[in-house]
């Protein structure tokens, strides 16, 4: 018997298999294309929501340590900035909680933004306040999102507190972190509501649920937390005005070449000093300790400089014992070569 008759006869007998077979094939096959379909369409909407959030903030430059806000301008005045981005602007970002002193309700995970007339000027938005009044920008006015403005149910003109922890370079649970600064509380005025269209759900975060923001004057946020003239994010934007992803590395590569011009060390936490009893240079991190990438690098700067170079370890001793006599809280230090160890009592401690 040929094949092809045996097949078309075994299909007839089974008709009532192959056409389930076919049913539950159809059906797998179009739960699969939904999902595909609804996994697409979210996708999109979450992406079309996180470039809403935006604005026209295209790349993000971050540091864990606050730099200068001159930087901003060294780097838009740069010749190559020009030719490949649009604009920048500094921030100051932060996190805290908000309470209304009047009612006690408290909202927490707020994003506080310490901004002035660039950041608005960098989105292109108009707010009524006048930002960028230097009386208004001394004054402590904030302005607010929606999403906390139902939380704490709080209306313009009135008072809020701010919570936010004291920048330090050094981590306050560390060894050598001051415990004592644990945060600092601003009681400001609410001066306007924000709306989504005017940057009221600006955010710089990965997230999806509603946005708790609170935008603060630069210049008054940069007093209260003891970091004038510095900030700790610029925000670029390209000159296409688009975000492409097959552009990424071609746009961080330029913006890196631009840093590595304008960045320097006034921008870090190091600080290079002149020990002149010991004829040495001495650098240092106002935080903890030297990361090892950034000693490796140092060591081949002072090979090239024709100079040598040592490591030291400081750490903190709560005691030093030697038969009845006691010193308490000191630095002791070593180095890899064959130097004494070194014990200092520490003034006011």
């Amino acid at each position: 018997m040929p094949s092809i008759s045996l097949l078309s006869r075994s299909l007839i007998h089974y008709w009532r298999t192959n056409l389930a077979v076919v049913l539950g094939v159809a059906v797998a096959v179009a739960v699969l294309i939904g999902s595909l379909l609804v996994g697409d369409s979210v996708r999109g909407s979450l992406r079309e929501l996180a470039l809403k959030r935006l604005g026209k903030t295209e790349l993000t430059i971050s540091s864990k340590v606050f730099f200068r806000e001159m930087l901003a301008e060294e780097i838009a005045s740069h010749p190559l900035f020009s030719r490949s981005f649009r604009g920048i602007c500094p921030v100051l970002v932060s996190e805290g909680w908000v309470t209304h002193p009047d009612t006690g309700r408290r909202t927490s995970s707020v994003a506080i933004y310490g901004v002035d007339e660039r950041f608005w000027n960098f989105h292109e938005v108009s707010i009524d306040q006048q930002w960028n009044s230097s009386a208004f920008g001394s004054r402590r006015q904030a302005l607010i999102s929606p999403e906390i403005a139902r939380d704490l149910d709080i209306q313009v003109e009135s008072d809020m507190l701010l919570r936010m922890e004291q920048p330090s370079n050094i981590p306050r649970d560390s060894l050598h972190g001051r415990r004592d600064r644990t945060g600092r509380t601003l009681r400001l005025v609410v001066s306007g509501i924000l709306q989504p269209s005017q940057m009221g759900e600006f955010s710089l975060r990965s997230q999806q649920g509603s946005v708790r923001s609170v935008f603060v004057p630069l210049s008054r946020l940069q007093r209260d937390l003891n970091v004038e003239s510095r900030v700790n994010t610029l925000l670029v934007s390209n000159l296409s005005g688009t975000s492409q992803v097959k552009d990424a590395s071609t746009t961080l590569r330029k913006i890196s070449e631009i840093l590595q011009q304008v960045y320097s060390l006034e921008d870090t936490d190091l600080k290079v000093q002149i020990l002149e009893h010991q004829q040495c240079l001495s650098l240092e991190a106002e935080g903890t300790l030297l990361k090892e990438n950034l000693v490796v690098q140092a060591r081949k700067t002072a090979t090239h400089m024709k100079l040598q170079s040592n490591s030291f370890f400081t750490y903190l001793a709560n005691t030093i014992r030697a038969k009845n006599y006691e010193i308490p809280y000191s630095l002791v230090s070593t180095s890899q070569q064959s130097y004494p160890y070194r014990a200092e009592r520490m003034g006011g401690s």
